[in-house]
């Protein structure tokens, strides 16, 4: 069981690392997804700021797609489930920097 329990807090450890650097941007983005690897490392991240979904690699590298058609409060954590990600365009305003590497290289 302490297999178990070290993925378990390698996930909310990962899981930390991504909310505070998102919380560091300071510009009030919603988290609405968190996509961990089979080792509980951070793989892949979406949120939303008013109508804007933006979406983050691995390394922090940030993705986002304005939704012209969908006012800010109709967007929601699966508003990303009906967008294809080559929609997405880099963003480098919303990359994250991260306290500790959310990856092992």
């Amino acid at each position: 069981h302490k297999q178990g329990l070290n993925l378990t807090l390698e996930k909310l450890s990962a899981d930390f690392r991504f909310e505070k650097a998102v919380d560091a941007l300071g510009c009030g983005i919603e988290i609405d997804e968190v996509k961990l690897g089979m080792r509980g490392l951070f793989r892949k991240g979406y949120g939303h700021k008013g109508n804007i979904l933006i979406m983050w690699h691995a390394d922090g590298r940030a993705f986002s797609v304005l939704l012209k058609n969908v006012e800010a409060g109709e967007v929601t954590h699966d508003t990303h489930e009906g967008i294809e990600e080559y929609s997405y365009e880099r963003d480098r305003v919303y990359d994250l920097k991260f306290e500790y590497p959310c990856t092992s290289r």
